[in-house]
């Protein structure tokens, strides 16, 4: 009797146990295959994330962990990371840390701030640098805007406009970050006496100061970045005598000087072409210099100008018409190297009526093709006929270098 009850007991146990499995299964809801669908594309999503941790960049592994976050909110809010949701850690590159110093009318800025890979700095000189590290790679940006400042109007670093209401004009001074003078910027601004170009300078426009007749004094910073004087920048500046070009000026622009009471110049090394008509009219000019690296002088380059002497350098392949045409006071020039024939315009010498290049002629004399290299002074006037020079008329002697 006592070993039935124990073994019914043992059946009634075994039928309790299997009936609370039986009912915890029913209990369990099924998945759907949505449901089933959407827990692979979590676990798809965090081995990627794994994967793009060690080779993507900030802005990928953002995307993805914004994806990852949408799955996890449809399956049914968001909830604390389990076992299977591995925390993925994302490595960013340190930040940079960058100094950024103003000009006129900026701020100085130093350090960074790193975001989701991204370090942005203060302002330069009235703008704004930004600079983006995505993967290691840094991309900078920089807007530089220069505040209006006594009268002065700027497009970016480009001085554009003028205004001399109630300005003393004795000595303007461009704000140091302005990298050109935009055309006519001080066109007739008649009352100019001076100006003064700071360092960062690199273009001087079309017309920038022409016709500021009273204009006597131009100064440069140094060191300079000047490149450019573009045509009629100083134009019939009437009063201005003197004016030193910087070393790193390399276009002399047509007419930029034409009409200037410019007593002497000197044309850098830097240069390497004299524009059309550059210093024509210069009538007090009398010195030039022509720097060694010019190739070029172009047409009517120092026309009519008080020049007595000048030599052309080696480095000179070319000259136009009328280069030195009606220079009455010319009489010696030195020819360092040869020019050919058909890069030596015919009336390159010339006086102002149609007539003899003596001076051309006699470079020529002994080697048609190219030229001798010498110094040739010419004696008494230039002929107004052409041809054979009559008595008291120009003569050209040769002395051989």
């Amino acid at each position: 009797m006592n070993k039935r009850g124990f073994g019914l007991k043992s059946v009634l146990m075994v039928c309790a146990i299997v009936a609370v499995a039986l009912v915890a299964t029913a209990c369990t809801p099924k998945k759907s295959d949505a449901e089933k669908a959407l827990e692979a594309q979590i676990a798809d999503l965090q081995a990627r994330m794994e994967a793009l941790s060690k080779t993507g960049t900030a802005e990928e592994v953002a995307e993805l962990q914004a994806e990852l976050e949408t799955a996890r909110e449809r399956r049914g809010g968001r909830r604390e990371k389990t076992e299977t949701e591995t925390p993925v850690v994302v490595t960013l590159p340190p930040p940079t840390e960058t100094t950024t110093t103003s000009g006129t009318g900026g701020t100085t800025s130093t350090g960074s701030t790193s975001t989701g890979g991204t370090t942005t700095t203060g302002t330069t000189t009235g703008g704004t640098t930004t600079s983006t590290s995505t993967g290691g790679t840094t991309t900078q940006t920089t807007t530089t805007q220069i505040p209006p400042t006594e009268g002065m109007k700027f497009s970016g670093t480009t001085l554009t406009e003028f205004s001399n209401v109630g300005q003393d004009l004795s000595n303007i001074i461009i704000p140091q970050g302005v990298t050109a003078i935009g055309g006519r910027a001080f066109y007739q601004k008649n009352s100019l006496k001076g100006v003064t170009f700071p360092s960062s300078i690199t273009t001087i426009g079309e017309g920038a100061f022409g016709d500021c007749e009273q204009l006597t004094s131009v100064t440069f910073a140094s060191p300079s970045s000047l490149k450019t004087i573009d045509r009629a920048a100083f134009q019939n500046c009437k009063n201005l005598t003197s004016i030193t070009l910087p070393s790193s000026v390399t276009t002399i622009g047509r007419n930029a000087f034409q009409g200037t009471s410019l007593t002497s110049i000197t044309i850098p090394s830097s240069v390497t072409t004299i524009g059309n008509g550059a210093f024509i009219s210069c009538e007090s000019l009398t010195s030039v210099t022509i720097g060694s690296s010019v190739k070029t002088i172009e047409t009517y380059a120092f026309g009519n100008t008080g020049i007595t002497s000048v030599t052309i350098p080696l480095s000179v392949t070319s000259i136009g018409q009328g280069a030195f045409e009606a220079c009455r006071n010319l009489t010696s020039v030195t020819f360092q190297g040869t020019i050919p024939a058909n890069t030596f315009n015919a009336h390159v010498f010339s006086p102002a009526v149609s007539g003899s290049d003596a001076l051309r002629a006699a470079f020529y004399a002994d080697n048609p093709s190219n030229g001798t290299p010498g110094t040739y002074i010419r004696h008494g006037e230039y002929s107004s006929h052409g041809g054979i020079p009559r008595p008291g008329e120009s003569v050209v002697t040769r002395t051989r270098q």
